[in-house]
């Protein structure tokens, strides 16, 4: 999980310019016919949509892919 210590409660979307609130929410990694959930920190608005990502928030969805590469290829 990235380091919330620092980061504000809230932002304004870049795009739409409504406001984002630090969430975690599920997140589907899938590779070579695999698929995992991770929970994904980030920026996201109240209900469904994308989020906003910042510094280490994808660490999560990044190790869950590398270990989905080492199971389909047999990779230690």
């Amino acid at each position: 999980m990235s380091d919330d210590r620092n980061l504000p409660d809230t932002m304004a979307d870049p795009g739409t310019g409504s406001i984002l609130r630090r969430d975690v929410r599920p997140f589907i990694v899938s590779y070579g016919g695999q698929s995992t959930t991770v929970d994904l920190p980030g920026y996201y608005p109240d209900g469904e949509g994308d989020g906003v990502l910042i510094g280490g928030d994808m660490r999560a969805a990044g190790e869950a892919l590398k270990k989905l590469k080492v199971a389909k290829h047999n990779l230690k």
